[in-house]
């Protein structure tokens, strides 16, 4: 399992995408399934959810939003994903203030 979790914007305004990457040659690739498509949060591998601080139904006249990431390895696995070896990132692009771009440290899989 990955996991990660980060403030950005309301949902309103963001809604990130988290995209699955490999270290390939110096660079990092995003990861490829057999269709060409990337493995990224719009894919059945990745579950993202919002949990407001203070949440919602309390009144409050500012947020803030924590984004919630869990990726099951295992099931990317069992679709159409292979090789799923070596140096593996997130990627994390969404919307808060203003576009944001986030990297998370490489991790040996």
């Amino acid at each position: 399992v990955m996991s990660a979790r980060w403030i950005g914007g309301p949902p309103e305004a963001d809604l990130p995408v988290v995209t699955l990457e490999r270290a390939v040659d110096g660079s990092w690739e995003s990861v490829l399934r057999a269709n060409g498509r990337p493995v990224n949060s719009r894919g059945p591998e990745m579950v993202v959810r919002l949990e407001p601080d203070p949440p919602y139904g309390e009144p409050s006249d500012a947020r803030t939003y924590h984004w919630v990431l869990w990726l099951g390895l295992d099931r990317a696995t069992e679709t159409d994903v292979e090789g799923l070896v070596g140096p593996h990132r997130l990627r994390i692009e969404g919307v808060a203030a203003e576009a944001y771009e986030l990297l998370s440290e490489s991790v040996d899989l």
